[in-house]
């Protein structure tokens, strides 16, 4: 009876050790999750750009556009084109683009 006893009480001690070694391994699978997603979003926070550099890349891209309008008008003087006509077909070209 004592043995029965003594096996019982070391069945009841191993499955506790496989639980506990088990909860351990969930333990460390999560900690590396959440290690790898606050690494993402570090890395995401730092390619986001300031306000001063959101200014600077939206004046940039409005003097390459007055620079495209210049350019065209004086094109549209040199050439035989009809005014309408090219915009007409920007027109296409932008339709073109945002289907």
């Amino acid at each position: 009876m004592k043995e029965k006893i003594q096996w019982a009480v070391m069945g009841v001690l191993l499955a506790l050790a496989m639980m506990n070694s088990c909860n351990s391994c969930n333990q460390s699978t999560q900690e590396a999750k959440t290690k790898r997603a606050i690494e993402r979003l570090d890395s995401t926070l730092a390619t986001k750009p300031t306000a001063g550099m959101v200014d600077t890349i939206i004046r940039a891209e409005g003097l390459r556009v007055s620079k495209r309008v210049v350019y065209g008008q004086n094109a549209v003087v040199r050439t035989t084109a009809r005014p309408d006509d090219l915009m007409n077909q920007y027109q296409q070209e932008i339709d073109s683009l945002t289907r």
